[in-house]
């Protein structure tokens, strides 16, 4: 590993293109008590006749929707005769959806698990911010709640929606594809470096600690603990409430990241590289102590949602090989473990370059994406060379704080 990497390319001469994005937007319901009701019962009844179908399904031996329908769709409109045609279709369409992966075994189906409702049982009014969806009592007009965004996507919605029964609400889930930006090559690439203490560190030097998330972390492990001992109804109620804060609080600070971190590539035209960190949790060991960090670290799903936010936007996403990029010089590549002479610093052992750990590695990895590129431009800018592109690209962009 001794090659110089190539942090800086001059602009690729191919083009990149995306597949559609399915995306899903969320709408909550404004129900009133009696109607509340309805709909629980709605999705009670058509729960309990899922696991008929699927009965039936089994002890024929028959699968794919178009046989089940010919088999089960008299018989259950019979059995459960409070229900409408259409909605036993798309019970039988649900049924067969969740045996498609595999038929090993039966499917459990819960009494409130989402149903779907096709045009013939959900309508909306988006001019009044309403909804007419069918129930057992007959159909209910519902007025709905969403964002801006979710509004802009109701006007391009495609096909069904799922009613989702959730903390005690009701939601709409509906999808609608849109068509992601084609990539005409890019200037370059930022290398960002994740961890569990430094959540992400780009090549620019801009750091996104990990400190509060790690701090709340162990104040809710600390708190679930005392509630457990505890082992009464009170105590398990607030155990609930407390997984959702756990959980939404880091899925929020990623987001934070990704946004800012797309915002900034999107202004300089560059790509993002990132470490393939895939299975890194099964290949390492640590002690009793790190394995809460270790195996729910904060930094695991950030990849994805940035490789999520970048194809909307049609920003090039790149994984490299993570293998040594925290020993290896940013302008030589020169791998030792004496590079590291403590957790925080790089200092390298023949030139004397130091700086900070993290923001080496991320130079390093945005190098690796640079060369390890599938389709790579056939000739390069003049006056290129490996030493002032490893500089460039940490010149190039400003140290940037905020959101944007």
């Amino acid at each position: 590993m001794n090659a110089p990497f190539l942090s800086m390319r001059g602009k690729l001469e191919h083009t990149y293109h995306y597949s559609d994005m399915r995306l899903i937007a969320q709408v909550r319901l404004d129900t009133k008590p009696e109607q509340a009701g309805a709909l629980k019962r709605t999705m009670n009844q058509t729960n309990e006749a899922q696991p008929h179908l699927s009965e039936r399904a089994w002890d024929a031996g028959i699968f794919g929707q178009v046989n089940w329908h010919r088999l089960a769709c008299y018989d259950t409109s019979a059995i459960f005769s409070d229900l409408s045609s259409p909605i036993i279709v798309r019970s039988i369409s649900d049924v067969a959806d969740a045996c498609k992966p595999d038929r090993k075994g039966k499917r459990p189906f819960t009494p409130y698990a989402a149903i779907t409702c096709d045009q013939r049982l959900l309508r909306w009014y988006t001019d009044r911010q309403e909804v007419s969806i069918w129930t057992l009592e007959g159909r209910l007009h519902i007025p709905h709640q969403c964002g801006r965004h979710q509004r802009l996507m109701l006007k391009v919605r495609q096909g069904q929606a799922d009613l989702v029964y959730r903390n005690g609400g009701f939601y709409l889930h509906l999808t609608y594809d849109i068509e992601s930006p084609d990539l005409d090559g890019t200037d370059g690439w930022l290398g960002v470096d994740l961890g569990p203490v430094n959540l992400a560190v780009d090549a620019a030097g801009e750091t996104f600690s990990g400190a509060q998330l790690g701090a709340k972390r162990r104040r809710y492990a600390e708190r679930r603990k005392q509630l457990q001992s505890i082992d009464t109804k009170s105590a398990k109620r607030r155990l609930k409430r407390l997984s959702g804060r756990q959980a939404r609080f880091p899925k929020d600070t990623n987001h934070c990241i990704r946004k800012m971190l797309v915002a900034k590539v999107r202004r300089h035209n560059l790509g993002i590289a990132l470490e393939d960190l895939n299975g890194i949790s099964k290949s390492t060991a640590v002690g009793r102590a790190q394995r809460s960090r270790h195996y729910k670290g904060s930094f695991y799903p950030l990849p994805s949602f940035l490789s999520h936010k970048a194809e909307l936007f049609g920003v090039s996403v790149q994984l490299v090989d993570p293998c040594y990029t925290s020993q290896a010089g940013s302008i030589c590549g020169h791998v030792a473990k004496g590079h590291r002479p403590t957790l925080d610093t790089f200092l390298h052992e023949r030139c004397g370059f130091s700086g900070p750990a993290d923001g080496v590695a991320a130079v390093c990895i945005a190098a690796r994406a640079a060369v390890n590129q599938p389709m790579v431009s056939t000739e390069k800018p003049k006056g290129y060379s490996p030493i002032a592109a490893s500089s460039e690209v940490r010149d190039k962009l400003p140290v940037e704080t905020g959101s944007s």
